[in-house]
């Protein structure tokens, strides 16, 4: 952690900008309905999306726009990974809580997702989109005290913060 703070705490508004690739457009505009599972996504759908004031995310292209779903439930923040093999998203598993909140990877080349981080209280422990630190560890501000911001660094591979 001390390596973080000492080298990238100067530019981490370098990491929230988004990845533009070139590759096919996805044909959801043609899906009648207003949602669109995250795994159907394609690179160039990245370019389209925006977080609304509500905190969900959404696919806006021309003249439709698609709320982000996963497993039939909201998506709040995704990003694809620097090698655009994963996405990193939060969702709301819990239809009852906003405040319920999980870490979800996909790798695109399969759709396998795994949970890497979960929580029942996310008002508190995420309080900003994720960003991508390399292929390994994303990030994301959390409250820890009064006018206080922390950063999680979490490791996706052993799921240590």
């Amino acid at each position: 952690m001390e390596y973080f703070n000492s080298h990238y705490s100067i530019s981490l508004h370098c990491f929230f900008l988004k990845k533009y690739i070139n590759t096919p457009i996805s044909d959801i505009s043609s899906n009648s309905i207003d949602f669109i599972n995250v795994t159907n996504l394609s690179k160039n759908d990245y370019d389209h999306i925006v977080e609304n004031n509500d905190n969900y995310v959404y696919v806006i292209k021309d003249s439709f726009q698609k709320q982000l779903m996963f497993d039939n439930k909201p998506v709040r923040s995704i990003e694809l990974s620097p090698n655009g093999k994963q996405i990193a998203f939060f969702y709301e598993p819990d239809n009852k809580s906003r405040d319920v909140l999980s870490l979800m990877i996909t790798q695109l080349e399969n759709n396998i997702s795994e949970e890497k981080y979960h929580t029942s209280f996310a008002s508190w422990d995420a309080t900003s989109n994720l960003h991508w630190l390399d292929n390994n560890y994303v990030f994301f501000t959390r409250h820890c005290g009064t006018a206080c911001k922390g950063i999680t660094l979490l490791n996706l591979v052993t799921k240590k913060q």
